[in-house]
């Protein structure tokens, strides 16, 4: 088996999987009517209104700098499929800036969450990110303005995971991800992605997937994105550390490709380890955008 079939078969096996044995998470925001957060208890099951359903939820409110600077480890309970019982904490970070306006968690109207048309609305209509702007204490003209998202309490094993970066407004932004399973002492080969968006106009315009007959992609499912990301690591007993930036190359490409956004994941170990997919994290990581 090749690597190109190697990664098409885990990605499968860790999509149709989902909800079993798989960490489902959504990052909630406290605008448009999304709830009030509690300081301190980001993974509080009662206080986000958006929640997708059958995930667990980080919820924390936009640019607050009690909630995000630092912000507080999330803890969620998963019966993985191979290792059992496991308290998995997760804890976003932006590690080169102070400023709180760099520390995003967007949440959008009803209104706007209309212009996707498929399904989980709930998981797109929110999204924790990046503002990268100089204006607002980002490096847009400069260099990486970093977000990092810790996963601690991995148990030994590989895992597949796949990310959502869409926005039902108009962020449209490229970004770069690297992976690192030595708790952020070394990084993998970076990831280049991007954030689709369903809602007309931006600066720049670029929707891949307006609304219009029928749904935004075919079937409706989110994993079908463009902009979704599946990819494999082997845990060790170290933190796994996922680092984002948006790509901003020209700082005259507008507010819309300045921004980096996440709303949320799918965590599953592989339920047999393979020769193949160790080597191929040796280089850091694997991955794929959905095309």
């Amino acid at each position: 088996m090749n690597k190109h079939t190697l990664f098409h078969a885990i990605a499968a096996t860790a999509l149709c999987g989902a909800g079993h044995g798989t960490l489902l998470l959504d990052f909630n925001s406290n605008q448009a009517g999304g709830g009030t957060p509690i300081t301190g208890s980001p993974a509080d099951p009662t206080t986000p209104v958006h929640n997708e359903t059958g995930y667990q939820s980080y919820h924390v409110s936009h640019e607050l700098g009690e909630q995000l600077n630092p912000a507080t480890p999330g803890s969620y309970n998963t019966n993985f499929a191979l290792t059992g019982a496991s308290v998995t904490t997760v804890t976003p970070a932006w590690i080169n800036t102070t400023d709180n306006r760099v520390r995003q968690s967007i949440g959008r109207s009803d209104g706007q969450a209309a212009s996707w048309l498929g399904n989980n609305v709930n998981l797109l209509r929110d999204w924790i990110g990046v503002d990268a702007r100089t204006g607002n204490g980002g490096n847009f003209d400069s260099g990486p303005t970093y977000m990092t998202l810790t996963l601690g309490g991995l148990p030994a094993a590989d895992y597949t995971m796949t990310t959502f970066h869409h926005d039902v407004e108009n962020m449209n932004a490229f970004f770069s991800l690297e992976v690192s399973t030595d708790g952020g002492s070394t990084f993998g080969t970076p990831l280049n992605g991007r954030m689709t968006n369903s809602l007309a106009g931006g600066t720049p315009a670029e929707n891949e997937i307006l609304p219009g007959d029928g749904i935004n992609v075919a079937g409706g499912d989110p994993s079908e994105l463009s902009s979704t990301l599946n990819l494999g690591f082997t845990a060790v007993g170290d933190d796994v550390v996922l680092r984002f930036t948006p790509l901003v190359t020209d700082p005259g490409t507008g507010v819309h490709q300045a921004f980096f956004g996440i709303n949320g994941f799918q965590l599953s170990q592989v339920p047999e380890p393979s020769t193949g997919l160790l080597a191929l994290v040796g280089l850091g990581f694997l991955a794929r955008r959905r095309r």
